[in-house]
């Protein structure tokens, strides 16, 4: 019997590969609070690139909504530095907007939970 496909496996799957294909990436952890993004402030060292689709689904699993970003530096697009995980604890409110990059940064992947 074939095995069924999980959403939540299938949503994290881009974020995995980018992981593993830039394992020094920082993942960075945001939340949404009282109408703006904070980054989360127990969280002493980043992410490592490979940890960041594992922590992700954590949370998911938990029932949090997540934005990311992977962000590349504007001469180098085709190396991810950054991935940026914007979390908010009830998916169903409307979440702050996220906020454009740098200048210098531009977004190269991304990907909304729930769909």
């Amino acid at each position: 019997m074939p095995k069924t496909r999980d959403p939540i496996e299938d949503f994290l799957a881009p974020l995995l590969k980018l992981g593993l294909k830039f394992p020094l990436a920082e993942g960075h952890v945001l939340w949404a609070e009282d109408g703006v993004w904070a980054e989360q402030a127990d969280m002493d060292e980043r992410l490592d690139g490979e940890e960041i689709a594992f922590y992700a689904e954590g949370l998911l699993l938990e029932g949090f909504g997540l934005t990311w970003q992977a962000l590349a530096e504007r001469e180098t697009p085709a190396q991810a530095e950054h991935i940026l995980l914007f979390f908010q604890e009830n998916p169903n409110l409307l979440a702050p907007a996220i906020p454009d990059p740098a200048e210098d940064w531009i977004v190269t992947a991304q990907g909304r939970w729930p769909l």
